[in-house]
């Protein structure tokens, strides 16, 4: 019964992370600037004005964009 019990929390736990300022990385700001294919990192960002989330290379931000597609559909669009 402890088990389902500390599983049950966890689960909770993990849905209300979008509390943790997920969508402050939705959009590019003034510190990821693109660079060039190959160089710094990828990340997804969301289109202004748009549900469209889209890929670029940024270099000098850390916590900036999203890791997968699925990441900003699921914390930049969805309304779930």
């Amino acid at each position: 019964m402890r088990a389902a019990v500390f599983i049950f929390i966890g689960l909770l736990l993990n849905e209300l992370q979008p509390a943790q300022g997920q969508g402050e990385k939705c959009y590019r700001d003034t510190r990821c600037r693109r660079a060039d294919k190959g160089r710094g990192r990828a990340a997804w960002f969301l289109k202004r004005g748009s549900s469209t989330c889209y890929k670029t290379w940024v270099t000098g931000c850390k916590n900036c964009g999203m890791r997968s597609l699925f990441d900003c559909k699921h914390w930049c669009i969805s309304d779930d």
